[in-house]
């Protein structure tokens, strides 16, 4: 069954914890797989505030240069456009959508929204609230803490979704890979 499938993927894996996407796609099967797991989730202060963000990064990586070549190419790279495409189309409710539409994610703003939506609300209803956090990043480590049961570190916050810091890990890792393969 998946549930068997992704206990034993995390196992194997020595994994103890999923974060985003594509692990929140299937995080009502997770819960069933470990049925005394937390689940931690994110909503931006509003759809648009979202699709702001996730519009102009994760959704166009392939579409940048070198990606946008290495996604026809490279087998890796290949592997990985399918794997995106496939979870836009599950996002999208099973609509057959790939990086290389059109207008992508344009022309599909609203649906992106409405599922957005249809999201958050799924999950404050399929998640028992004992088991969920809906973290807002901007008070801290308080609430997060609190609900792992844990002692609230010396330390910053951390915050590292800026979309600058997107592309500049985006771009590292593509050179890294150019010139890794180049010496190797």
């Amino acid at each position: 069954s998946d549930v068997e499938a992704l206990r034993d993927m995390f196992e194997k894996g020595g994994w103890t914890a999923a974060v985003d996407l594509p692990a929140s796609l299937c995080y009502e099967r997770l819960m069933k797989a470990y049925p005394k797991a937390k689940v931690i989730h994110t909503e931006r202060k509003s759809a648009e505030q979202w699709w702001n963000s996730a519009s102009n990064s994760i959704m166009i990586v392939g579409t940048i240069f070198p990606y946008n070549i290495f996604y026809n190419r490279i087998p890796f790279f290949r592997t990985h456009k399918a794997m995106s495409d496939a979870m836009w189309s599950r996002v999208l409710g099973g609509k057959n959508v790939t990086v290389d539409d059109d207008d992508f994610p344009q022309a599909y703003k609203a649906e992106f929204l409405a599922a957005y939506e249809a999201n958050n609300a799924r999950v404050r209803k399929v998640v028992p609230r004992k088991r969920l956090l809906i973290q807002d990043h901007s008070k801290g480590w308080t609430d997060l803490c609190k609900f792992l049961g844990k002692e609230v570190p010396e330390i910053p916050y951390p915050y590292s979704n800026k979309r600058r810091d997107f592309y500049r890990f985006a771009y590292k890792m593509a050179f890294k890979f150019i010139f890794g393969a180049v010496t190797a």
